[in-house]
Formats: C-alpha cells, structure tokens, sequence
C-alpha cells in the first residue's frame, strides 16, 4: 500500500457535495441494497490517488469523491477492503464497516447537485441529486403526494 494511505487520525465526518449519484454520498437505499446482496469481494487496495482514484492490488481502479477521507480511514483500519453490489466499498473496522460509495468512472462533484431548493419538484431534486432522502411530510406538502399512500 502507498505510504500516502497512512494515518492514525480518526476520520471525520464524509464531504458532502450533495449528491447521491455513485461515488459521491452514500444513500441509504444504495447501502440497504447492497447489504441484501451480501459482503462483496475481499480487495486490496493499493494506492489512492488525489483525484480519488482507488487503486487495488490487482491494478484495476475505482473513484470516489473524498479520497482525503478515504485515505484516514484505510489508514487507521488497513487497506483490505470489500467491494460489495450497487457501487459500495466496505472497510472493516471492528464495529462493522466504513462504508463509501464507489464508480468505474471519474464523476467530478457538481456544485448544483447539492441541498433542497425552493419551489422545486420531489421528482426533480430525485434527478438532478441523483436521488433524494426527503420525509413523507416533505413530499406530501407539495401536493398530490397523497397518491403515493396506499393502504
């Protein structure tokens, strides 16, 4: 493993940018998903680039959006990792797993992806954040939601 993966300082919390498109936040129905599917593939990773390419000791590669983050964690817990279902990379840390979404592909973060706007859709925050956690109350309040509640 590079020498660049090495830190004993706890990790803070992940970086935000707002969105839940593969790679970036880790939303909780990708991580559900994932689970369902089981543990995922033991990996090695070897390095972690700058620009969040994750390198394993295969020499194929993932990306993610924190690799500051990402680096602390492998650090502290090693780098053998699992790589499960639906873009998640678990790293074992006694508690259970550091969980990170992953992605075959650089997707650079988007300013305009992040946070809730005013006067816009449930259905166009889902698109343009790549999906969306927002409650029922939140959803219903914008009116004709009460279609989505079935009995």
């Amino acid at each position: 493993m590079a020498s660049d993966v090495v830190s004993r300082v706890e990790p803070g919390p992940a970086r935000s940018c707002g969105s839940y498109r593969v790679g970036h936040g880790m939303h909780f129905i990708q991580a559900r998903l994932s689970r369902e599917d089981g543990p995922g593939r033991r990996r090695a990773i070897d390095a972690v680039a700058d620009d969040g390419t994750i390198t394993f000791a295969d020499g194929t590669t993932l990306w993610n959006h924190d690799p500051e983050r990402l680096r602390v964690i492998l650090g502290r817990y090693g780098a053998e990792v699992l790589v499960g279902s639906h873009g998640v990379l678990r790293v074992p840390n006694g508690d259970g797993a550091y969980c990170l979404s992953v992605t075959d592909e650089p997707d650079p973060c988007r300013p305009e992806t992040g946070g809730t706007r005013a006067n816009e859709s449930f259905v166009d925050e889902l698109l343009r954040r790549g999906g969306v956690v927002r409650s029922l109350p939140s959803v219903l309040a914008e009116g004709g939601g009460q279609d989505l509640i079935t009995e």
